[in-house]
């Protein structure tokens, strides 16, 4: 079974180290730690039972919280101190490599500095929103209830889901190694959340009742073994049928289960060594790997015996020799879910020289308009953002006509169009920062500075993040639907507006160029000034 795992684990190492990354962020699967949002399984039924006594106390947030993961505030501190020694889980590595970075300026940098100080995503949220958008105003307990009902629902219906589909994805890349990462969603896509969601509830009911006793803790761990797999392979499966048809398969194999999970413990020790990262490059996938393998030759005893329940396990296409190819979704037991179109407009578009060039226009037009509301908004005063003097910023129409003209390959993967979109507007931004300083005595129209994530104030997270979602929207929403305006527009007047536009352009370059605009609200950037550009909105 591990060399089965090795040969599957080389020929799809990446997409299984991204999983496993995703994994280990936002579940506990590879952690007996708190989660990246909300804490244990464990902690989700603790917070619920402690957040009626929190309304009454009145003690800040980081107090509840404390208590609330803890027991007490003195279990915090040793908490605290444990994660400075570079012990835990590996899901709290990222935030222990960036325990001592406090941003400044900026939404990111709020919320940061909150989630770092509760040491929860979600706590950390919360207290940031009602810090910076009620000033405090919602009582602590209802914050810790809020969180309470959110976490519990997070650890129910995505959590618990996410363990099946990366179930899903690692039986399919056995053999199929085109495998994609989003077979991930399969229980979101096949419309049996409800029934999965169900079906964990109750093997976390069963497992949890049989911990008080020794034969719980010693066996029925391994009993249970394989209802992820099951309902991974049929989400049609109800919880009662998988757990029995997991006892059945886990018969007489338990012990070998155990002897096998035993053979990793060299890998676990290397692991911790190397503080988690040999874990998160090598042995989680692995392990991943050897009980897929682990849960499919089970799975063929369990047939060739006729054990009862082993007809549930219906999925042929599983079963095999690999192949370089992909899954036949169309094959699977259960329809998969359409995905809904909102807007009916065609993405897919090619756009000529000119019509680019109005774009271009366009879209200046709407990052000047952009940044002067911002700057309205924040100090009460208009003032003509920008270098020129006219009412268009060319970084968003350059930003705007490389992003229809370099990603229009990548059209149709949307979470990749998101990424390269973030990352085309970062080096637009970054180079466009150093070449005005370098043409203008080192003046500065934009600094971020003190913001969450920025490089040498030109760029920052915060900022970049809304260039990316503002990006894909242009991409697939406003371009396509200025394209179909345009194409209405007699050609001789598009053309005409588009050579006026040009020459005012240039002209305002030209010009620019020994008289670019400046002064209070444009270009007096300090370090320590409070800074709102391309699209970072600050508290």
């Amino acid at each position: 079974m591990k060399k089965q795992a090795k040969l599957s684990l080389r020929n799809n190492y990446a997409k299984m180290l991204l999983l496993c990354l995703i994994m280990m962020l936002f579940t506990s699967e590879f952690s007996n730690t708190k989660t990246f949002i909300s804490g244990s399984e464990e902690s989700v039924q603790e917070e619920i039972l402690n957040a009626g006594s929190g309304i009454l106390e009145h003690k800040d947030n980081a107090q509840i919280i404390g208590e609330m993961f803890d027991g007490a505030k003195e279990a915090q501190q040793a908490e605290v101190e444990e994660t400075k020694k570079w012990e835990g889980g590996e899901s709290s590595l990222i935030l222990r490599l960036l325990g001592d970075y406090h941003p400044q300026k900026g939404v990111l940098a709020g919320v940061f500095n909150s989630i770092t100080a509760s040491g929860s995503v979600l706590f950390g949220f919360l207290n940031a929103v009602n810090s910076m958008v009620f000033q405090h105003k919602i009582g602590n307990g209802v914050i810790v209830l809020i969180g309470a009902i959110i976490g519990l629902f997070y650890w129910l219906f995505i959590q618990n889901l996410l363990q099946i589909g990366e179930r899903r994805y690692f039986l399919e890349a056995r053999k199929y190694y085109k495998t994609r990462v989003n077979r991930v969603l399969l229980p979101f896509k096949v419309k049996r959340m409800g029934r999965s969601a169900k079906a964990m509830l109750k093997l976390w009911l069963y497992t949890t009742l049989w911990s008080f006793t020794v034969i719980g803790i010693l066996i029925k761990r391994y009993s249970y073994y394989m209802v992820p797999f099951i309902l991974a392979e049929n989400p049609e499966v109800n919880g009662s049928a998988a757990i029995t048809l997991s006892r059945y398969m886990m018969n007489g194999h338990k012990w070998r289960t155990f002897l096998l999970e035993v053979s990793f413990w060299g890998w676990e020790l290397l692991s911790a060594l190397t503080l988690g990262i040999l874990g998160i490059f090598y042995v989680n996938p692995y392990k991943m790997s050897v009980k897929a393998e682990l849960y499919m030759e089970l799975r063929r005893v369990a047939k060739e015996k006729g054990i009862s329940g082993a007809e549930l396990m219906n999925d042929v296409y599983l079963e095999g020799e690999a192949c370089e190819e992909e899954y036949p979704i169309e094959a699977f037991t259960l329809p998969m879910q359409e995905s809904r179109r909102w807007l009916n407009v065609d993405f897919r578009k090619d756009y000529s020289v000119p019509h680019l060039i109005l774009l271009f226009f366009i879209f200046s037009f709407v990052g000047w308009c952009w940044e002067v509301c911002l700057h309205l908004f924040q100090y009460g005063e208009f003032v003509n953002r920008g270098v020129l003097l006219g009412p268009w910023l060319p970084i968003y129409g350059s930003g705007g006509v490389l992003l229809l003209i370099l990603l229009k390959r990548f059209r149709e993967n949307h979470l990749l169009t998101f990424l390269l979109t973030v990352l085309v507007c970062g080096v637009v931004e970054y180079v466009t920062s150093v070449w005005l300083e370098y043409i203008h005595d080192g003046a500065k129209w934009w600094n971020y500075t003190g913001y969450f994530g920025n490089i040498n104030g030109r760029v920052c997270l915060e900022g970049l993040l809304v260039f990316g979602a503002g990006g894909c929207l242009f991409i697939y929403v406003i371009a396509p639907l200025l394209e179909d305006l345009l194409c209405k527009v007699p050609k001789k007047v598009s053309r005409t507006a588009m050579v006026l536009l040009l020459v005012l352009f240039f002209s305002d370059l030209t010009y620019a160029q020994n008289h670019p605009n400046m002064g209070e609200g444009i270009t007096d950037q300090g370090v320590e000034d409070e800074v709102v550009d391309a699209g970072a909105v600050q508290w």
